[in-house]
């Protein structure tokens, strides 16, 4: 989890300090856009609540100050960063100075957090995979309700924009029940291929976090074309052979002559045998042949002065 601290000084560095400007709001946006990867925290200190300070440039009285700043911070997410995933907004107000009802300035600290949270990004472990879908206690990490199955695919696509070209598979198994976020528009070159697997009942609704919940199939249809991928219905059967052999992010494919990983084997093998029969061969057959001639006649002589003693 990447966490970021921010002390904003009330957004007043354009008047310093002397009143909130929405140039300072949108600076300080823009420069949280840039970072690459987002923080999935956002640490605000020195934010005001509303009052004469925070209210006298540039919005209507009494709208709070961290709200404005996170719609502001929505609009360059979604402009620079083809993200639709905002920030939930968390603020804690601390003193006011002044008259309560119109206070001259306030202080507090906000909290930004990503409404969609990886919970694994990377490995190789199958076992790791498996829990994460199964043992993990995600209520632990995250608040219960509805699943917004369009906005975690929308943290997908930005986590994969930093992968290779064609190295990767989307994969969505979802009932298709809530997909109410808009998706965002642009599809990183990483994704080489998109499966959408439906899995619940299409007919019976079943209970699944206090409502009545069903596989929306027509829904899941939609999200798969919006991607460029296919749909699949999970309950009926498994995933078919040739879909997954058609998958193109499989490169090398199994069967398919040598790979980049079976040439460097090959090549590994061959120069590690060379070297190990390296010493015996030129034992063997790196002699210069005067001094083999030479050793035959020292031999030679010497059998025969020990067949003249005897």
């Amino acid at each position: 989890m990447r966490i970021v601290s921010y002390n904003v000084r009330y957004f007043g560095h354009g008047t310093r300090g002397v009143a909130s400007t929405e140039g300072g709001m949108r600076k300080i946006a823009a420069a949280i856009a840039k970072l690459d990867p987002l923080p999935d925290a956002i640490m605000l200190q020195e934010v005001e609540t509303s009052s004469l300070r925070s209210n006298a440039l540039h919005w209507k009285s009494g709208a709070r100050q961290i709200d404005v700043f996170s719609s502001i911070l929505a609009s360059e997410l979604a402009l620079k960063r083809h993200t639709l995933d905002a920030y939930q907004v968390h603020y804690f107000p601390a003193h006011v100075y002044g008259p309560k009802v119109r206070p001259m300035y306030t202080t507090g600290l906000a909290t930004l957090v990503r409404q969609t949270l990886p919970v694994l990004t990377e490995t190789f472990d199958k076992d790791v995979v498996r829990n994460a879908l199964d043992g993990l206690p995600m209520y632990a990490g995250f608040e219960p309700g509805a699943t917004d199955v369009q906005r975690g695919v929308n943290k997908c696509l930005e986590i994969a924009r930093l992968w290779p070209s064609g190295s990767a598979t989307l994969l969505v198994v979802s009932d298709g029940d809530t997909l109410t976020s808009p998706m965002s528009g642009y599809i990183p070159d990483s994704i080489a291929d998109t499966i959408v697997i439906g899995v619940g009942d299409p007919v019976r609704s079943s209970i699944v976090g206090g409502h009545s919940s069903r596989q929306d199939t027509m829904s899941l249809k939609q999200l798969s074309a919006r991607l460029g991928g296919i749909y699949h219905e999970g309950n009926v059967k498994h995933l078919p052979t040739e879909v997954l052999e058609g998958l193109t992010m499989l490169s090398p494919r199994a069967g398919e002559g040598l790979g980049s990983r079976e040439l460097a084997l090959v090549a590994l093998v061959s120069g590690t045998s060379v070297l190990a029969l390296a010493t015996p061969l030129l034992l063997a057959f790196g002699r210069p042949r005067t001094y083999a001639r030479a050793r035959n006649q020292v031999a030679t002589r010497a059998g025969a002065a020990e067949e003249a003693t005897a």
